[in-house]
């Protein structure tokens, strides 16, 4: 993580800013730290205590606060009584005047909330100009109100039911890579390609090594879900597909990977399009006259495994070889339960309030699979009530309250990628691959447990795969890295991108099979 130190203020004046979001209603202790004092400039900080949300830009009143500019990535943290929470968000304005961006709340799944409004305002009495803005999460809103001077903003929180907090955030400087980053000129070329998904051209990055052998090397195809994060899946301040990517190289093999059709524009339509496009891409790969045809491999990364999955099944054209890392080995709908569980007693909820919240949340995601577009309403409208402390089992004004938000969220929840997590089980796929397997899962991977999801993969690879191993990667957490908890939150503060005894067993696997 980029340290959290102060910068000198230099003259800058000090600026009021206050941020306005949506987010989960949720009883907090009182703070026993003290208020804390006046400095530092804008940055950006919210909260999402639970998943998702969606939102459009606004026009803006203001594009700078102080000396720096509001546009641009900011990175903090918020104080839940004495438990910290690393947050961060990421500001956009248009040569039109129209605000962008998103808000990512460091914890279960990295999801980008998307910035709906950003407006400025007096300064309460202070000098300065003030500044909000709007995210639409699920639950009730959350005013962030801090000074800023230089780079630095810290200030309180609160919420819904009295709940308050501190926080804490800087503006992104100069980006330094993390150790595993290549740095400077590397002893292979990097080439930037494109990728033909049909209605949308995919920008990616080709990686090719300086020597090869006659007839093309051995190449790999890095897919994730369709999540938005771009073809480095950049997490936390991390870029672990740059890493794996360059580690490949290094080995000698050539390697692509893109940017997914949801970071080239909003949305995805169908299902039927991500697998158009990963199939294009290793299409693309396999045609290229640097690489080995018989020797393509597809490497799938948490959601990306079922579409490597699916690459490695086609009966033509499919892939060579197959490596899962930190897949899930059941559908969603299955592996929700503990997974909701995990987090909010993570987040230090109350049990008896997690259990509701925990129900509550699987009936939403019950109504997806059930197909009902009524009664994923009313159970999104509970969930939504059940956050702003309605803990009643009929809410007659839910439509009122907070029909609004609810349009919002059952478009996420019901969303073409969601439906097909929550009802599509990797096993049916699974035993369809024939070709060597490689399955690697963290040992403190919170989001797919290794327990549960070694034996399922073992039993769908032993169906047609007769060279298949599922292994567990000791300290290894959903993110490829070593850890202390397996929790999302350590992502940003750990300085390894990727496990190395994972990418030393990833190589010498493929070693084993490609190259021979």
């Amino acid at each position: 993580m980029y340290p959290l130190h102060s910068v000198a203020g230099g003259g800058v004046l000090r600026e009021r800013v206050v941020y306005l979001a949506c987010g989960v209603g949720m009883k907090t202790g009182k703070l026993s730290a003290p208020r804390l004092p006046t400095g530092s400039v804008m940055g950006a900080v919210a909260l999402a205590v639970m998943l998702g949300g969606m939102g459009a830009g606004a026009r803006a009143a203001v594009g700078a606060v102080g000396e720096v500019p509001a546009a641009g990535t900011w990175w903090g943290l918020m104080w839940f009584g004495e438990r910290e929470q690393r947050i961060s968000i990421k500001l956009t304005l248009d040569k039109a005047g129209v605000w962008g961006g998103y808000l990512d709340l460091l914890r279960t799944d990295d999801r980008r909330l998307p910035v709906e409004e950003v407006v400025s305002e007096g300064a309460g009495g202070r000098d300065g100009t003030g500044m909000k803005f709007l995210v639409q999460m699920r639950g009730g809103k959350y005013v962030f109100d801090g000074l800023v001077d230089g780079y630095v903003v810290e200030g309180n929180y609160e919420g819904p039911g009295g709940v308050t907090g501190r926080f804490r955030a800087e503006r992104e400087p100069p980006r330094t890579p993390r150790l595993q980053e290549p740095v400077g000129r590397v002893p292979y070329e990097v080439r930037e390609v494109m990728v033909d998904g049909g209605d949308v051209k995919l920008p990616g990055t080709l990686t090719v090594p300086a020597v090869f052998p006659k007839g093309g090397a051995p190449a790999v195809l890095l897919l994730a879900g369709p999540n938005g994060r771009g073809r480095d899946q950049d997490a936390g301040g991390h870029k672990p597909f740059l890493v794996l990517a360059d580690r490949l190289t290094r080995a000698g093999y050539v390697v692509l990977r893109y940017d997914d059709r949801t970071t080239v524009r909003q949305g995805l339509k169908s299902v039927k399009e991500a697998r158009g496009d990963a199939a294009a891409a290793l299409k693309f790969l396999r045609g290229r006259e640097e690489v080995r045809a018989d020797r393509v491999a597809v490497l799938g990364h948490s959601q990306g495994t079922s579409l490597a999955a699916e690459l490695a099944a086609m009966d033509k054209g499919g892939a060579d070889f197959l490596v899962m890392i930190c897949g899930a080995g059941t559908r969603g709908l299955d592996t929700k339960p503990r997974q909701l569980s995990r987090t909010v007693m993570a987040m230090g909820v109350p049990p008896q309030y997690a259990s509701q919240l925990v129900m509550r949340e699987m009936a939403v995601y019950q109504a997806v699979v059930d197909g009902g577009a009524e009664a994923l309403r009313s159970a999104v409208i509970a969930l939504i009530a059940l956050r702003n402390g309605d803990q009643r089992e009929e809410i007659v004004d839910g439509e009122e309250r907070f029909g609004k938000q609810a349009t919002i969220e059952q478009a996420q929840y019901g969303s073409a990628w969601n439906q097909y997590y929550l009802t599509t089980d990797p096993k049916a796929t699974l035993e369809k691959v024939a070709v060597p397997v490689l399955a690697l899962n963290g040992a403190r991977d919170v989001v797919n447990d290794s327990e549960e999801t070694t034996p399922l993969l073992e039993d769908a690879l032993r169906v047609r795969s007769r060279d298949h191993a599922v292994e567990v990667v000791p300290e290894m957490n959903h993110y490829m890295q070593t850890s202390r908890t397996g929790l999302i939150s350590e992502v940003m503060s750990i300085e390894e991108t990727v496990n190395e005894a994972m990418v030393k067993r990833l190589i010498e696997w493929l070693n084993g099979r490609a190259k021979m």
